[in-house]
């Protein structure tokens, strides 16, 4: 019978502890997006469950996209769920889409009458 190895190994710690390259991710993820709804309105416990399912998947996306940038296979199916299910995650918390264009002058305008000026008010 083989003995149960109750030790931590050092690679093993990254997970628990979260310094692993993925975990410290998923944090910088996850204080971006609390610190954006935080502006629209205040957070509540449910929030932050939502938050960190988001983190998830966009993490989940994120490492699809490396293996597929370094030849890796990867299941292209799957990154497009993981977006698509982050997406509809953040538009529920009324997260606005980061497509969005900015507010301003429209091309059309830009081209009639130029670029605004900076130092213009």
């Amino acid at each position: 019978m083989e003995a149960v190895q109750t030790e931590i190994r050092p690679h093993s710690r990254k997970v628990v502890d979260g310094r692993s390259r993925w975990a410290r991710r998923h944090r910088t993820l996850l204080s971006v997006l609390t610190g954006e709804l935080a502006k629209i309105r205040k957070l509540g416990p449910r929030d932050a469950i939502v938050l960190r399912n988001i983190c998830g998947l966009l993490i989940s996306a994120e490492r699809q996209e490396a293996a597929m940038l370094a030849g890796e296979p990867f299941d292209p199916e799957q990154h497009v769920r993981s977006i698509n299910a982050a997406n509809r995650l953040a538009t529920a918390l009324g997260l606005r889409n980061a497509n969005t264009a900015p507010q301003g002058a429209s091309l059309p305008e830009i081209l009639a009458h130029g670029a605004p000026r900076a130092d213009a008010s």
